[in-house]
């Protein structure tokens, strides 16, 4: 092989590398052009099918549908390792991480709280049952946990006791849209409410939360990532919507974004927008202008992406019968100047100044 056709080849692997080590060290950071040939790190396929995905200190934790919690190993992206894994009698939607337990939605299995100081051994230490489907949980810092239930709206538990209890609860705010998605700051909720676009409520009093508003929206509010005080909402056929809630009573529309395909869910790092679009792949999109959103480029599917994670160091995928998907993040590239017709007018950047 020629010299021209090598350095094709590792142009093609990686646009750039960094002096920088991964989280467990040693490993190089890499990053990518998903506007040129992106490339994955590598992908393994999972015993069912991968409908969530989280990630912490260099394992990847995956809500892999009937076949309950699976666990991998990713010191080294480019070689994804089984470790563990754990049925669930239900069907497990989504995993929510902290430094010691996983919360496992299991659909109609209700919630499973899993020990994880040891990922190469899950343990189940309790599990709530719940009527409906629990398909998303949020953790609050106080273990106050959120349950986004479909049909059943949002049902609020105290994690704290060796048995989860069940403490309050709101039905579907319109009687017909599901909850199905939910992140919290502080006292208020954001739920992604499908048909019923975004609603947020007040938990102050967790035994008796309450919508204090709600903004509806073009498509099915499905995923949500909460920065700060700017939340990134997919929303199926609407695409990506961004808003500033620094007033959680009165969420500022930012801007938006139509993907022409189908938003499930987001990721954000270093204001690029990770988005799980479906059979539309994943879609990368500059946000650091909001009301001007630009999309860098895609890495496309051969599988339905529907959820997406990241450490900052690298991106995971969900990616239904494909497995898990883990993929360099975009390289930083020069921004648009602020008088280009790429920034609109008036615009308003999230990247800090200076």
């Amino acid at each position: 092989m020629g010299f021209a056709a090598i350095l094709l080849v590792l142009l093609q692997v990686v646009a750039c590398e960094e002096d920088a080590v991964g989280p467990g060290g040693g490993v190089p950071f890499f990053c990518t052009e998903y506007d040129v040939d992106p490339v994955e790190f590598d992908s393994i396929e999972t015993l069912d099918r991968a409908e969530g995905v989280a990630v912490i200190n260099d394992y990847v934790f995956v809500a892999d549908g009937e076949a309950g919690l699976l666990v991998f190993d990713v010191l080294n992206p480019r070689f994804i390792r089984p470790i563990a894994g754990l049925d669930t009698p239900g069907v497990a939607w989504s995993v929510t991480l902290d430094d010691v337990f996983a919360y496992v939605a299991d659909g109609p299995g209700g919630v499973h709280v899993v020990r994880i100081d040891n990922p190469r051994r899950p343990d189940v230490v309790s599990t709530l049952f719940m009527n409906g489907s629990a398909l998303a949980v949020d953790i609050a810092p106080d273990l106050i946990g959120t349950v986004a239930a479909g049909d059943r709206g949002i049902v609020m538990v105290n994690f704290t006791l060796d048995d989860p209890v069940i403490i309050g609860a709101f039905g579907s705010f319109d009687g017909t849209s599901f909850a199905l998605d939910v992140v919290s700051s502080g006292r208020y909720l954001f739920v992604a409410h499908g048909e019923a676009g975004l609603v947020v409520m007040d938990a102050g009093d967790p035994t008796l939360p309450v919508p204090v508003t709600s903004r509806d929206t073009p498509g099915l509010a499905r995923g949500l990532f909460l920065d700060g005080v700017v939340l990134y909402l997919a929303d199926d056929g609407g695409g990506l919507r961004i808003y500033d809630v620094s007033d959680p009573e009165a969420p500022l529309f930012l801007g938006s974004r139509d993907l022409g395909a189908r938003a499930f869910d987001v990721t954000v790092t270093n204001l690029y927008a990770y988005v799980a679009a479906s059979t539309g792949g994943l879609i990368v999109l500059d946000v650091v202008q909001p009301g001007s959103i630009l999309e860098v480029g895609a890495f496309p599917a051969t599988a339905e992406m529907v959820a997406v994670a990241t450490d900052g160091v690298s991106i995971y995928v969900a990616a239904a019968q494909q497995g898990v998907v883990a993929l360099p993040p975009q390289c930083e590239v020069p921004l648009p100047q602020k008088n280009s017709p790429a920034w609109g007018n008036n615009p308003v950047s999230l990247r800090p100044s200076g």
